[in-house]
């Protein structure tokens, strides 16, 4: 067993365990044991917690984004690269989701967010000399990387939430929207935050013959009104690789978001207090889990939710995979 967490209360400190449970057997003692300051500083405490875990999101998730729109572009000399990360990266998410049960049962949310925010610092290093032997191996441990995170995240939320509530009088199911609500606020945001930076770094200094010849190849071209997406392969004069940016660029850029992972990282080190809940023995048995992950196929319902799944995969495989890469940057 561990030592629960525990919250100041007028009767000194209090495990939360043992107050919920003195709050569910007679709600009138919340009174006893909570003042209006005590309320206020454990509110304080619980929000610190969700915007630390915001925070991680975002930058983690912002490096990943960023590099996630030029790997196609930057996939060395094979070009077929870049479409083999992505696929190694996605296949093995749900391998995360399925380990994640029995690493946070021993080591508990907070240092499991850690160790998957390990895998997004290896692969963005990757991107530094892009070959086969350091981008499907990154993209391998980051696949069951994001499983563990999202999962990790989720425990630490709810529970969270669930403390939250007891103290302050609200609705666990409130809570919790409100919590997930931040959460998924700033992984949103990390996506423009990342497409911005890589941009931002690669635009500087760009050539501006390239965009003159462009402006000259669309003036002849008023009528066609396709100058980007897939046309950009008939167009020479402005479609260049990645290989062909300037490298001290291209390595900045790099450089940056693997900085951005490891400041994630190293914000869950430092800033996220650890969940010090009671230990409760439960079904982590692997076998079973991926047994009940089987069942769930045999149900009707879960199979009408399959191509829901699968349409957000399809739209994602073409942005990351083929869009982008016939962007090639043209402003570079």
């Amino acid at each position: 067993m561990e030592n629960a967490e525990y919250v100041d209360t007028i009767k000194g400190k209090l495990p939360l365990a043992e107050a919920a449970k003195m709050i569910a057997q007679d709600r009138s003692k919340r009174e006893e044991l909570f003042t209006e300051s005590h309320v206020h500083k454990f509110k304080v405490q619980c929000y610190k917690r969700l915007i630390c875990i915001g925070f991680g999101f975002c930058c983690i998730f912002a490096s990943f984004f960023c590099l996630r729109g030029l790997q196609s572009s930057n996939s060395g000399d094979d070009p077929m690269l870049g479409l083999l990360t992505f696929a190694c990266l996605t296949v093995l998410t749900w391998l995360g989701d399925l380990l994640s049960i029995q690493v946070i049962y021993y080591i508990r949310p907070k240092w499991c967010l850690v160790i998957s925010s390990v895998p997004f610092i290896l692969y963005a290093a990757a991107n530094f000399y892009p070959s086969p032997f350091t981008l499907i191996p990154s993209a391998l441990l980051t696949g069951v990387g994001i499983g563990m995170m999202w999962s990790s995240e989720g425990i630490y939320m709810i529970n969270l939430a669930a403390n939250y509530a007891m103290v302050s009088r609200k609705s666990l199911l409130e809570v919790i929207g409100k919590f997930n609500s931040v959460i998924f606020g700033m992984h949103m945001i990390s996506g423009f935050i990342g497409n911005i930076l890589g941009y931002a770094i690669l635009s500087t200094g760009k050539d501006h013959s390239v965009g003159e010849n462009f402006s000259v190849n669309n003036s002849l071209n008023e009528n066609s009104t396709a100058v980007c997406g897939l046309d950009f392969y008939s167009s020479d004069q402005v479609a260049r690789p990645l290989d062909e940016v300037d490298p001290g660029r291209k390595m900045i850029l790099i450089a940056v978001v693997t900085g951005l992972a490891v400041i994630g990282c190293v914000n869950f080190i430092v800033f996220l207090r650890p969940l010090k809940t009671v230990k409760v023995t439960g079904n982590n048995n692997i076998i079973k889990i991926f047994s009940s992950f089987l069942r769930m196929f045999t149900k009707v319902e879960m199979w009408l939710l399959v191509p829901l799944m699968l349409f957000p995969g399809i739209g994602n495989s073409l942005m990351v995979a083929d869009f982008t890469k016939v962007r090639r940057l043209r402003s570079l």
